[in-house]
């Protein structure tokens, strides 16, 4: 939670720029685990934008 009166925009901001870095960090990933471990980590991620 942000304290009373602070904009929570620079913390988005972050965590979108993070997020950005992250996928394309796994989208360069070829081993032969990575289909399951990104199906795993898209509904991770899915889970938690709908809350």
């Amino acid at each position: 939670m942000l304290p009373d009166g602070r904009s929570g925009e620079p913390l988005l901001v972050l965590a979108l720029e993070i997020l950005s870095q992250y996928e394309t960090l796994s989208a360069s990933d070829k081993s032969l685990s990575s289909a399951l471990r990104k199906a795993n980590e898209k509904h991770f991620l899915e889970s938690i934008t709908d809350n």
